[in-house]
């Protein structure tokens, strides 16, 4: 009798023991591709951000900033809280109708790629003063 009640323990914890395994292997899957869909998205918003500086050519511009509002929206669904806050934080600074000045474009520009970089890698020792911004906002 005690080798059937263990043979039936054993079962039933190696079907417990496999049933976690797989929920957690399917969450950390989860993540995983979660983190590649937002790495993607930052990768582009970056890109397209720079079409407000004077370092891309016309026409360069002219396709960043078309694409911008579709990014957006994409960021909307996959960005972190942080960064979402720290774009539309940048996107009223850059704003025609803004007074904000260079250095703060600048400085608010750098804690969105901050705040992107925390999000991807989970901590950064990058500092806004290590980042260098090619260009002024035209």
């Amino acid at each position: 009798m005690n080798i059937e009640i263990f043979l039936a323990s054993s079962a039933l914890g190696a079907v417990a023991g496999a049933i976690t395994n797989f929920l957690m292997n399917k969450r950390l899957d989860r993540h995983q591709r979660m983190m590649e869909m937002r790495k993607v998205e930052y990768v582009k918003i970056s890109q397209q951000l720079s079409g407000f500086y004077d370092t891309t050519t016309p026409e360069e511009r002219k396709e960043y900033l078309e694409e911008l509002p579709a990014q957006y929206r994409n960021l909307l669904a996959w960005g972190s809280d942080d960064v979402l806050r720290k774009l539309m934080a940048f996107i009223k600074a850059i704003n025609v109708n803004s007074s904000s000045d260079q250095l703060t474009k600048d400085r608010l520009y750098k804690e969105l790629i901050i705040a992107m970089r925390i999000d991807l890698l989970g901590k950064t020792k990058l500092s806004p003063s290590e980042i260098e911004i090619l260009g002024e906002i035209k």
